[in-house]
């Protein structure tokens, strides 16, 4: 309840783009829907219903705890492209966009056509799974000030290493989180053939997540230092 008196407290810090976004989002499930179900030639397709519902859930949440959390950080993620952002993250987010519509296409797809077949249990298990890594998903957003939907140093805020919470394990746990969501997404749609761009939005994940370390041991004051702390990138023990 706490949470939910202090998200209403903060509704007033909100900018116009990022009020907008509130709106957005039940406008942005309807919209995958009236492409999913067509595609896949009935109302039924359980596949496109748990990614609505998955969307719905998750944005909800992560909107309403960073809203309460920080206001601030929430106006900076409804802006892309903010001045400094690098050019190779523009790139990425062309890549990101272009291969996650490719899978709302895809998915339904293979379902009308039964290229492959995923099962109703496994279909629940993955946006059961995706629910929870997705809440824990929100955790560094929280913890992490400067978590911006950019790559850029951000000199206009004080941009700071941070070096709690998930932060203590790896260097880019919201990347470490996302890439198992992506997987997870496929299986929930009910498709196999969709881990195809699935697959190439994590290559992207894991370029970004180079190039941004790469710019931060540059540019960042202390990240060099913390990157020694905390070896690992995104996956612990692994790279």
């Amino acid at each position: 309840m706490r949470v939910l008196r202090q998200f209403s407290n903060n509704l007033s810090l909100l900018d116009k783009k990022a009020r907008g976004s509130l709106i957005r989002i039940p406008i942005a499930v309807l919209v995958s829907l009236a492409i999913m179900l067509p595609i896949a030639g009935r109302w039924s397709y359980l596949g496109g219903w748990l990614n609505a519902a998955w969307m719905l859930v998750y944005t909800g949440v992560y909107s309403v705890w960073l809203i309460a959390a920080n206001p601030e950080l929430f106006n900076q993620r409804m802006n892309i492209f903010l001045p400094g952002t690098k050019r190779f993250d523009k790139v990425f987010w062309i890549v990101w966009r272009s291969l996650t519509f490719a899978m709302i296409i895809l998915a339904p797809l293979d379902v009308r056509l039964g290229w492959s077949t995923v099962p109703a249990w496994l279909a629940w298990s993955a946006f059961i799974l995706s629910l929870l890594l997705s809440c824990v998903g929100v955790w560094p957003i929280i913890i992490n000030r400067h978590f911006e939907a950019n790559v850029r140093i951000q000199t206009d805020r004080d941009h700071r290493v941070v070096d709690q919470g998930p932060y203590r394990i790896v260097r880019h746990p919201g990347y470490s989180l996302a890439v198992p969501g992506m997987f997870l997404m496929s299986l929930m749609m009910e498709s196999f053939w969709a881990m195809i761009p699935a697959t190439g939005i994590v290559i992207a994940f894991v370029v970004r997540t180079t190039l941004e370390d790469r710019t931060l041991r540059n540019e960042l004051e202390g990240y060099e230092e913390y990157a020694q702390r905390v070896r690992w990138r995104l996956l612990p023990g692994i790279w």
